[in-house]
């Protein structure tokens, strides 16, 4: 009984943190007009980490540029902000073409789905939303 009663208030404590997760991937896909995925264009210059430098950072930063336009993703673009670690936001770059770094891609999984960023060496990013299904 006491297991039961345990389960019970760990699911109540729980149900806010899912359906506000759940309201930000609502929102954004609507507020976006997403039905499957979308590519967003960011301007290097408008970002604070370097693509060269710190492609982790920087993906992170796009993210939280891309939904913090949407007000029920609030929370989650402020800890994605504040995470220290890959809590969050799980995020890996690789070369693609070894030796290349500008065949750089970052990919990052998150709350309300994943992301793909690549730079165009022209001073673009494009990072690339998918929904999780």
């Amino acid at each position: 009984m006491k297991a039961l009663i345990k389960i019970i208030l760990m699911l109540i404590l729980v149900q806010p943190f899912a359906f506000a997760s759940f309201d930000c991937y609502d929102s954004f896909v609507q507020s976006n007009s997403i039905i499957d995925n979308k590519s967003f264009e960011l301007s290097d210059v408008d970002m604070n980490a370097d693509f060269e430098n710190s492609p982790e950072l920087l993906m992170k930063e796009a993210i939280v540029k891309v939904i913090s336009g949407v007000n029920a993703c609030q929370d989650l673009a402020a800890d994605i902000s504040m995470a220290k670690s890959d809590d969050v936001v799980s995020v890996k770059c690789q070369e693609i073409v070894p030796g290349k770094s500008h065949s750089r891609v970052c990919f990052a999984e998150s709350p309300i789905g994943y992301f793909f960023l690549k730079s165009d060496m022209l001073g673009n990013l494009d990072l690339n939303y998918n929904r999780w299904d």
